[in-house]
């Protein structure tokens, strides 16, 4: 028996030691809230963001880099990993698409996706449209597909600017099929919609080439061109691909794949 101070010291630490609060996971629950620290969490794409991703998919054409490839990325892990995790993951498949172009002497040019099912957010993937010169596109195809040794985490094959009509004169497209996550698209602009879940941060991207800033900029510098009689100038040539599709797409897609 310990009496005293000492006692009362021991007695104090032993107390103040085994009680201490367990450490708070910031993610519990997650796909229920609406924003975590500075980051929201969204369940769809608005129409203003649809209608981001078709300008920058045309401004694309417009300045000689029209996306081409079509890659979709599904790490086998993905239900695996926090939502700040996959941010990461997403950040480094981006990051290695563009090292791919500097190493090839070509502007990165992408537009992209994430999606997920709905109310779980389980299985989330993501969808690159991407620029690649034809003459590097065998290569390019190659390259990543071995990033994860030709399994089916990553599914690479062409698109084009192929638009069609759905039943209610709607446009379908490779960029509609991306962008397919938005009720408010669905509604004003008769896209063919298909509900997802929640992202937790950005839930679609550009390359700085096709922001709205480079859009404008872009558009004021060739409006000076054509008031000054100017040939236009575009980067690359525009080459037609098969349809993009992949194993999730809808079946008119399916068996058009490059």
């Amino acid at each position: 028996m310990v009496s005293g101070a000492a006692g009362v010291m021991q007695e104090l630490e032993r107390g103040s030691g085994t009680h201490r609060p367990a450490k708070r996971d910031r993610f519990a629950n997650w796909t229920k809230k609406t924003k975590i620290g500075r980051r929201s969490i969204t369940r769809q794409l608005t129409l203003r963001q649809v209608t981001d991703l078709k300008s920058a998919w045309h401004h694309a054409k417009t300045i000689g880099q029209p996306v081409n490839r079509f890659i979709t990325f599904r790490p086998k892990d993905i239900n695996d990993q926090d939502p700040e995790q996959r941010i990461k993951t997403w950040w480094s498949w981006r990051n290695k698409l563009a090292q791919f172009a500097r190493d090839n002497g070509f502007d990165f040019t992408c537009l992209w996706t994430r999606e997920s099912k709905r109310e779980t957010a389980k299985d989330e993937h993501l969808h690159v449209l991407m620029h690649v010169p034809p003459p590097l596109q065998k290569r390019f195809d190659k390259v990543v597909r071995a990033w994860c040794n030709g399994s089916e985490e990553i599914d690479v094959r062409g698109c084009t600017y192929r638009i069609r009509r759905n039943e209610k004169g709607g446009e379908e497209s490779v960029l509609t099929y991306i962008a397919k996550n938005s009720p408010q698209a669905g509604r004003y602009l008769n896209h063919t919609i298909q509900y997802g879940g929640p992202i937790f941060g950005r839930r679609y991207g550009l390359s700085t080439n096709l922001t709205a800033r480079a859009r404008s900029r872009d558009e004021v510098q060739g409006g000076l061109r054509r008031d000054l009689r100017l040939p236009s100038i575009q980067v690359g040539v525009s080459t037609a691909v098969p349809v993009a599709a992949n194993e999730d797409a809808p079946s008119r897609y399916r068996n058009q794949a490059a």
